[in-house]
Order: structure tokens, then sequence, then C-alpha cells
């Protein structure tokens, strides 16, 4: 057999450690990418820190292993195919809020009564916004209905709740559909007694100011009769 010298083998184990560090540092490589890819995924999810953490753990780990390689690797499998799932929604989900900052910013620029000024500068753009956003709210309960529909038929077939930002997006959307039909009853209810006071409140005028010319032409003849009098009363 032939000899191998203690400096042989320093060197070989020096070798090794070199290749192992090289292997952890290129393994560390690989997985951080991968991490990086499935956290973007998650966050195309609109999914919390918290929620990634606890679904899909190998996001956040620091074990560069193969065992965490092949966690990540599975873990990133299954957030795209949930993506791929989930993308028609996800895209109605943003429709329906630009059709809501559309519905806020159309309800605050209409209180705001010298828009219709045409003379102010910039009252004709204004005006052409408006329309625009009339025509976006338009949509807003065909898209909600249609994200019911959706929603309905992929927890349906997922065997789960279809969560977003860590809520169930269905509640709540039919959470602040009813709301948003309250207020719009409330606020009808108000006009139509607003329409029915205003006649009354008419009336109420005119019979308070008949009340006051009588009273001050009453007050009119009585001193003109007592004037009379006072002058009768010094005639020799």
């Amino acid at each position: 057999s032939i000899g191998v010298t203690p400096a042989a083998l320093e060197y070989c184990d020096e070798e090794l450690a070199s290749l192992q560090a090289r292997w952890r540092e290129s393994m560390k490589t690989v997985i951080a990418s991968k991490q990086g890819k499935l956290k973007m995924y998650l966050e195309k999810l609109n999914m919390p820190e918290q929620q990634q953490g606890q679904q899909y753990p190998s996001v956040f780990s620091d074990d560069y292993s193969e065992d965490l390689l092949a966690n990540v690797e599975r873990d990133l499998e299954t957030a795209v195919e949930m993506y791929k799932t989930m993308r028609p929604i996800l895209s109605l989900i943003r429709r329906r809020k630009a059709c809501l900052k559309a519905k806020a910013e159309l309800e605050t620029s209409e209180q705001d009564s010298s828009r219709l000024l045409t003379h102010e500068r910039g009252a004709h753009d204004r005006l052409r916004r408006e329309e625009l956003q009339r025509k976006q709210v338009a949509h807003l309960s065909t898209v909600q209905e249609e994200l019911k529909g959706r929603i309905t038929e992929w927890e349906s077939e997922q065997n789960q709740v279809f969560m977003y930002d860590g809520q169930p997006y269905l509640i709540t959307m039919l959470q602040d559909m009813d709301e948003e039909t309250r207020r719009k009853r409330d606020e009808k209810e108000r006009k139509a007694k607003d329409k029915v006071r205003r006649p009354q409140d008419r009336e109420a005028g005119k019979t308070g100011s008949a009340s006051q010319g009588a009273g001050r032409q009453g007050r009119t003849k009585v001193s003109q009769s007592s004037g009379i009098s006072a002058t009768h009363t010094q005639t020799p």
C-alpha cells in the first residue's frame, strides 16, 4: 500500500472544508433565491407576513440545508398553483378597489358646489373627471356580483375560505354591501322627510307672517283710535 503523509492528510482536510464551505454558500444562494420568489407569490396573494410564517414557514427559515431547500421548493410550487387559481379573483378585487376609490372621490367632489362655476380654473376638467368616475362607479355592482359568484365557486372547489389581507374577503365584501344599502336607505328616508317638511315650514312661515301683519294692523288701529279720543277730549 502507498503511504499517506500527515501533510497530505492535512491538505485533504483543508480541501474538504473548503468544498463544504463553498457548498453551503452555494446552497444559501439557491435557497435565498427560491425564498425570494416564494415571498413574491405570497405578496401577490395579499397574505400578511404573520400568515405567511404560519402557512409557509420555509419562507423565513435561515437553516440553509437540503431539507430546507426541499421545503422551499414544495412551498413555492404550492404558492404558484394557488396564485393561478386566485388570479382571476384578484383581478376583480383590483377592479372593485378602483371603483370604490372613484366613488369616494366623486362623493367628495360633489360636495363642493363651486365646481359648477364654469369660470373657475379647471372646472371643465373636474366635470369631465367626475363623468368618468360615474361611469366607473356604475360597474361596481356588476363587479361585486361577479366576485361573489367567483369566490363562492373557488371556496367550493378548494374547500377553504378565500382570504385576502388576512380576512375572509367574501364576508367582508357582503358586510360592506349591506352597510352601503343601509346608508342609501337612510339617506332616501331623510330626503323624503325633508321634502315633506319644507312645504309645512313654508305654510307655517306664511301663517306666522299673516299673524304678525294682523297684529301690526290691530296695533295701528288702536293707536289711531287713541289719538282721535285724545283730540276730542282736548276740544272745548
